[in-house]
Formats: structure tokens, sequence, C-alpha cells
């Protein structure tokens, strides 16, 4: 099934990796901990998560980005795509440096910041940077190991580091708010800042280099163990970021990317990060890609394509537009649909000539049949995500066995709620405001309708459940319009009704008589729907711990409180939810066997 892989641009990697069925894991960093950890899961504690792995039979594990962010703390707004973030450093097993006699200390770390709670307390990160800075200057020589990383890093570390020092003095403002000299990178002004902050800028690159040590160190370990690492490194960084402030012409600026209003967004998404200027990029010879993706290289053997689809065109949304509309203003760029295969194959290309590890892409969204192709072409896996993978015409649930061979498979994503969560409160309905905004632009009475289509003993928490019986002819009738002019609120509709009871079918399950399954998520539809996922003609499984850990009882509260991040939202509960059981625990839990079963089961490895 897998051998065609050997005919694509890929085939030397795919030759080291093997043509097998793979099983993986997703570790958000700071949602696990270990009885070493110091307020939030550190690189060290991936040990045990490779451990893990080993234990249940698996040989992928996935991280989300590792990145600098500053302190925002969503992984994906990066200040640098090369920095790693200091919150994950162990201050118990940095590189040169003697921690005799700071137990005490690290104890007292320890106490103020206990990991055992629901969600991350970040104001560990200030915390941790000054007792790192403290063993800079009280116990650290500049070392033989020190200075070679710095001159093999110097192209991006010497202006990482100033810019992050430039932050601190000037408050966090963003490099845009500087005074000209500084934030037009003028080389007087930049010198003498170097000059009076000498010492500063070279903790920031300690700091890189002692994240490089103990990074690389799982690197090591885990392929003593067997274990691919995946890596996560965002696609686009924060317009506040080194990258943009040193390279801007690879940026326009005049530009905010985002996606457009879909099922998923019904206002659209604005990210902030301004979107490449492409033509820059390559006519420097594509340097700035080269150079991010071989300092990844360093860390993992695979590496995930964040929004594959924006290689190709990306929703762009000028600067000016009010946050108010988020993505509904806006336009694809290129503008024009016949340049988007074009471009977006050549990027990739340029991509795989530029690395020696694995590219997976994220396409998920509304994806042009090209994105496809192209990636099949490339030898580049997709993501084919369970939830959504039906066949549009019938909008049935696709079997396992008809997913891409060429793909990852999953359960949900980061972004997305867990498995339980989207059983017991979305599927099978569609957003209130989605369903009312169409309505409303269309001129038909949401009110007057609403009774004859929707039962609002099952609707909740923000979404409209279909009522039993309805079909397509009285769909129309009911909100009296053509066929042609409501055709998008009936592909909702016939997307939507019965779900679950499609989803029944598709896992083999007799809905008639599991009923009870409807409304909660059983135990034994969490391990059937595994098995299921497992079986598909994926060449890797990647799934994320949350959704295997529903096997058992292990998490005590509601479902959807394990979720991750909701786009769109500023939350204190985005990006900080920990998970109730340390690495420790994790690695004796009797889920262990139940896992590895179904690996077994599913003939992956």
């Amino acid at each position: 099934m897998y051998k065609f892989l050997l005919r694509t641009p890929l085939k030397k990697i795919w030759k080291r990796i093997g043509l097998k069925k793979r099983a993986g894991v997703i570790f958000p960093l700071f949602s696990i901990f270990s009885k070493k950890s110091l307020g939030i899961g550190e690189i060290p504690d991936l040990k045990l998560a490779i451990d893990w792995c080993q234990r249940v039979g698996m040989t992928i594990l996935q991280v989300l980005p590792l990145n600098d962010t500053g302190f925002d703390f969503s992984p994906y707004n990066s200040q640098s795509s090369f920095a790693l973030d200091p919150i994950y450093l162990s201050l118990r097993d940095l590189t040169e440096i003697k921690t005799e006699g700071l137990e005490k200390e690290l104890e007292d770390l320890t106490q103020k910041f206990p990991v055992k709670t629901r969600y991350v307390n970040y104001q560990i990160k200030k915390e941790k940077l000054k007792k790192l800075w403290l063993f800079f200057l009280e116990r650290t020589n500049s070392s033989l190991k020190f200075k070679k990383f710095i001159k093999r890093n110097n192209y991006w570390l010497e202006d990482y580091s100033l810019f992050k020092v430039l932050k601190k003095i000037r408050k966090e403002k963003p490099w845009e708010e500087w005074e000209e000299g500084l934030k037009n990178r003028k080389v007087k002004s930049l010198l003498e800042f170097r000059k009076k902050y000498h010492k500063q800028i070279e903790f920031q690159k300690w700091l890189q280099w002692q994240l490089f040590e103990q990074l690389r160190r799982i690197k090591v370990y885990a392929r003593k163990k067997k274990i691919l690492l995946k890596g996560d490194p965002p696609l686009l960084v924060s317009r506040d970021s080194a990258d943009v402030w040193k390279w801007r012409q690879y940026f326009k600026l005049n530009l905010t990317a985002g996606a457009p209003p879909d099922l998923f967004s019904i206002k659209g998404q604005r990210w902030g990060y301004p979107p490449y200027n492409w033509d820059e990029i390559f006519k420097d010879n594509f340097i700035y890609f080269r150079q991010k993706l071989k300092y990844v290289q360093k860390f993992y053997d695979l590496f995930r394509i964040d929004h594959l689809v924006g290689l190709f065109r990306i929703w762009s949304i000028p600067i000016e537009t009010p946050l108010e509309k988020q993505g509904m203003v806006g336009f694809f760029d290129p503008e024009t649909e016949e340049f988007w295969e074009e471009r977006g194959r050549k990027i990739l290309k340029s991509i795989i000539k530029s690395t020696k590890i694995l590219p997976c892409a994220e396409d998920l969204g509304t994806v042009p049949g090209f994105c496809s192709r192209v990636l099949e072409e490339l030898g580049i896996p997709g993501l084919d995500l369970q939830r959504w993978k039906k066949d549009w015409q019938s909008f049935e649930f696709l079997k396992p066995e008809e997913y891409r061979p060429i793909s990852v498979a999953t359960l949900s994503t980061h972004d997305l709620s867990n498995f339980p969560t989207w059983w017991e409160e979305e599927a099978g309905g569609i957003p209130t405001k989605l369903f009312k905004r169409k309505c409303q632009k269309k001129k038909i009475d949401f009110e007057k309708i609403k009774e004859k289509i929707f039962s609002f003993k099952k609707s909740r928490k923000g979404r409209l459940f279909w009522k039993k019986g309805l079909d397509k002819n009285q769909f129309i009738k009911i909100l009296n319009r053509s066929e042609k002019e409501i055709s998008d609120l009936i592909k909702i509709c016939q997307e939507t009704y019965q779900e679950k009871e499609k989803f029944l079918k598709m896992i083999s399950i007799p809905w008639e008589k599991n009923s009870k399954w409807f409304e909660k998520t059983e135990k034994k539809l969490v391990e059937k729907n595994l098995e299921t996922i497992n079986s598909s003609a994926s060449i890797f499984t990647i799934i994320l711990i949350f959704d295997w850990l529903f096997l058992k009882n292990i998490f005590k509260r509601d479902p959807s409180q394990f979720r991750i991040n909701k786009p769109g939202t500023v939350s204190k509960f985005n990006w900080s939810i920990k998970l109730p059981i340390s690495l420790e625990n994790l690695l004796t839990h009797p889920i262990n066997n139940q896992i590895r079963e179904i690996i077994q089961k599913t003939k992956r490895g």
C-alpha cells in the first residue's frame, strides 16, 4: 500500500523511517508533569513520555510548539522561529551548572508553583528567569561548548538575543513602538545598546544553549528507545517577533493572516500574524526557511506543517480592519486562483530540499482538491480528522479503510473539542449563531421556523439539534425558499442530520440497540472508536493523550473542561489545561494494557 512513497521526492526519508503503520501520541509539554517538574512540564519530562510510548507500543511522540512566546503563552504566537521557550527548562538538569546546595530554594519554588493543579500558572516563567539569571551570574564560565553553540547559530541567535533584551528594557512594548534607531535597526543605535547590555544579551544566548542541550538529549534518548519525535514549528510568527524585526522584507506588514468564515468559525479567524512575502523569500534563495528547517531537524525526526493551505493561498485581512470583524473581511493571496497550485507546489518542493526530516501537513478546513494531489505527489502525509472524513455526496462517514494511505489519522486537534465533548455536545447539531446569521442574510424569520426544524429539548450550549424525521424536501418547504437559494443551509442540514446514527454505523455499532450511548460517551464507545481510527488505512495515527485517557475514569470532570484551545477566544483556560495524573503514575496505570492491546490488535507499531 505504501511502496509508492519510494518513488516520491521524500523516498530517502521514507526508506529510513520505514513503510509501516505507526501509532503515536501528542503530549502538550505544558499539560504533563513529573515529580521533578517545577510548575509546568519540562523538557526532561519527555523521557518519561518516551518510556510511556515504548510501554504501550507507540513509536511516535509529538509535541506542540516549544518556541519562545515571551509572556503571551499561545504556542503559535512565537517571538522566534528558532528560539525555544525557557519556561520548559529544568533547573535541575542544566548543562555545566552544579545545583548542590540549592535543593531548598528549588523546593520552595515547587511549593509556590505546585504541578498538581488544573491549569498552568504561567507566572512560573518569571520566577524561573530570575533564578536562571542568578545561575548565569554566579555559576557560569564561558565554556567551549557554549562558544561553539554561539558561533554555529549566530545567524539567528545574535538578533534574537538583542530583541529579547530590548523587549525587557522597553517593558515588553512591541518593536514598532521603539525609538527610531532601534526600531529600524540603525547600526549606531544597536552598537550602543549591545555595549550597554552585553551581559543581558549573553544571558539570552546562554538560555538558548541550555534549551538546545536539554532537547538534544531528549532526541538521543528517543533514538535509543526507537521512538520518533515529531515537532510542531509554527508556520507563521508573531508580528512582534525577532524574525519580523530583523527580516521584515519577508513579511507583508500591511496585512494579517486568518481564515474566512465557515461552519467551524462563523466569523472567521484573525490571527494577527503577518503573511509571508514569498517573492522576497525566493529572491533570497529560500535561505530564511532553510535556516529554520536546519535548526528544527536538530531535535526532531518529523515535523508538522501548520495550515498547509496557507502555502497555496492564505486569507489576508487588511491591518486597518476593525478587530470585531475577525476574518469576515479579507481576500485570498494570491487573488488569482490559477496561481494557487503552482505556488504551493513550489514552496513544498523547496521545503523538502531544505530538510532531512519528514514533513507532515495539517490540511484541514476548506482545502482545494489539488492540495491532496500535491501532497501525494511529493510524499507528504496529510491529516485525516475522523469527524470531518465524510463522503460529501451521501454525507456518510468514510470507513477507516477509505482514509488516505499517506495521512496521519486522528480524533481531534488542539483547536477542537476532544472526542467525548464532540459526541455529547456537538455531533448532530449546528452552531445557533451560524444558522441565525444565515437566516438573517436570506431574510428568513428564524423565530417562525425554529420550532418546526429543531428540537429544543436537545438543543444546548449554543447548538441547535434537528428534529427526528426531517428530510430535505420538508426542510425546503419549511424555509419557503428555492433549493438553489438555500443550498448552503441544505448542505449544513444534510451534513449534520442524524450524525450520531451515521457515526455508529461507521464504527459498526447497531445504534438502534445502543441508544443509551447517544447522550453520554460510554467507555466501550471510546474503546471501539480508538480501535476504528487505528485500523484506518493511514500510515500514521497520532492522537492527543487526552483522547487516549478517556478509556478509563482518569478524568473526574466534564470532558469539555479538557479542551486545549478555543480559537477566537482569549482566556486563561486556553493553552493551560493539565493532565490530572503524573507521568510516573501514568507509567504504571492499568490503562496501558488496554492501549497496548488496541495498538497490537490494529497491527500498528
